[in-house]
């Protein structure tokens, strides 16, 4: 009886064991592992806040290294890498010609690059001797974060100061006090000054900028694209001064009775030797940030045979300076210039100089360019394409060009009515030629028509001589005539 109860009692522990790891296996089961579907949910769920910021950083910064490059797709062009930003491009200063292009025309916002497009009107103003005063509107225009050297209102600086306060420092303040210098020295005022900045970006060649400040602060409607910031950065090349300030790498405004002393630095860094981004062919830029435009940069560099200008837009931190390096290699390795004056009329096209270039990768010959004269209100342009890429391009002045027009327009119709005259002229020889040659024929003919006529009257005389001398015979007598047979009509007279 007791034996019966312990198997009974064995008999429900093994059943509940056996229940027990019935369940324990279900669970198990149950947990299977994630499907690829829900990986990344999963995944995310594990990542921290900054975690997922860095990933999704990450991937956006992908999407932006893998956008086209126009240039890459041009045969027999050299193959570049991408960069970490919006738009790029590489530009000879000489020539004018495109050697990168990444969205070259994309509306971007420069930031403080406006600030090359103030200096370059200083420069072209011969504005250098004017005196800088600091004005309340100077202060007003300075946002929450925006660079300035801590001016106050009622502060002079020379031009020189205020240059390197806002090519150095980046100074927002003093870029637009210069501007308003500049306009009061033309008896204007900074909105012209402003006008005349979209004007001068027009007539280099300008195809999607415009300017409502000098400085870069953020508005909507304040805008570029890479290869306008280009065009401005060539056209600084005709003023040394310019890369004579970016050379200084830290600089001083003494106190004085009009303000307090000033210190500040370059903060270019490919300019600065002893930083890691440092080059010893970079002789000139701008730096520029704000939120919306993300780093922008424009960079000249010179390694003796190329003048070259890089400009990088909504670039993204940490890159800005390595994509710009690189770039400005692919231009110096894969490129140099070759002469095109051959293939132009120096005296057709006025304003041009005595040499012109283009800038070419190998491969690439000039028989195989197409020559282009682009106009817009104020300025005219020769240029030589490849591939309907830029190689080539020098600027005409319209007016001149316009006149030049209207000269040769004059010329080609002398040239027409001169042809015309000469065409008459022409005709008129040939008739006379003509008339002389119908002459000449028929003085011949006259000629042989008087020669047949007088042999005919001589033989017409013979003819009758001799008709004659046989009548005379017949009229003889017999025993006569016989005689004169034999011995011959040479005693007749």
């Amino acid at each position: 009886m007791k034996e019966r109860k312990i198997k009974r009692l064995l008999a429900g522990l093994l059943a509940v064991g056996m229940l027990g790891m019935n369940v324990y296996f279900s669970d198990i089961s149950s947990m299977a592992l994630p499907s690829a579907s829900t990986g990344s949910a999963i995944e995310d769920k594990e990542l921290t806040p900054e975690e997922k910021q860095q990933k999704e950083y990450e991937e956006t910064i992908k999407k932006a290294y893998e956008l086209p490059i126009q240039t890459n797709e041009i045969d027999g062009w050299p193959k570049a890498v991408g960069t970490y930003g919006d738009a790029a491009i590489v530009m000879d200063a000489e020539s004018g010609a495109i050697l990168y292009a990444k969205n070259i025309e994309k509306q971007e916002y420069p930031a403080s690059i406006t600030k090359l497009l103030t200096a370059l009107l200083v420069y072209e103003y011969d504005a250098m001797s004017l005196n800088v005063d600091i004005t309340a509107e100077c202060q007003e225009c300075l946002g929450l974060g925006y660079a300035h050297i801590g001016s106050d209102v009622g502060d002079i600086l020379t031009m020189d100061q205020a240059m390197h306060a806002m090519l150095l420092a980046s100074s927002n303040d003093i870029a637009y006090a210069i501007g308003d210098a500049v306009a009061k020295s033309q008896g204007e005022d900074y909105a012209w000054f402003i006008e005349r900045m979209n004007q001068r970006c027009e007539e280099l060649g300008s195809v999607n900028s415009n300017f409502l400040n000098t400085n870069g602060v953020f508005d909507e409607n304040h805008y570029s694209c890479a290869l306008d910031m280009a065009l401005i950065g060539k056209e600084l090349f005709k003023y040394p001064e310019f890369f004579e300030l970016c050379k200084t790498q830290q600089y001083t405004i003494p106190a004085s009775e009009h303000s307090e002393e000033h210190v500040f630095q370059q903060k270019h860094e490919m300019l600065l030797p002893g930083y890691k981004a440092y080059s010893e062919n970079v002789i000139g830029g701008k730096t520029g940030y704000t939120s919306e435009a993300q780093n922008t940069l424009v960079t000249m560099a010179d390694d003796g045979e190329l003048q070259l200008v890089c400009v990088v837009l909504y670039e993204y931190p940490g890159y800005v300076y390595a994509d710009t390096q690189a770039l400005l290699d692919y231009g110096f390795h894969n490129f140099s210039r070759v002469n095109l004056s051959e293939h132009y009329d120096s005296e057709e096209l006025a304003g041009l100089p005595e040499t012109v270039y283009a800038t070419l990768p190998a491969g690439i010959s000039t028989d195989m360019l197409e020559k282009e004269i682009v106009e817009n209100e104020h300025t005219a342009f020769v240029e030589y394409m490849y591939e309907g890429t830029k190689v080539s391009s020098y600027v005409v002045d319209a007016r001149e060009l316009e006149n030049q027009k209207e000269v040769k327009a004059v010329l080609d119709e002398e040239a027409a009515r001169q042809a015309a005259l000469e065409t008459q002229e022409s005709t008129k020889q040939e008739m006379l030629n003509k008339i002389f040659k119908i002459v000449k024929i028929a003085a011949v003919v006259f000629v042989i028509l008087i020669i047949l006529l007088i042999l005919y009257v001589r033989a017409e005389k013979e003819r009758r001589r001799k008709e004659r001398l046989r009548r005379r015979r017949q009229s003889l007598p017999q025993a006569l005539q016989r005689q004169l047979r034999t011995q011959g009509a040479r005693c007749l007279p």
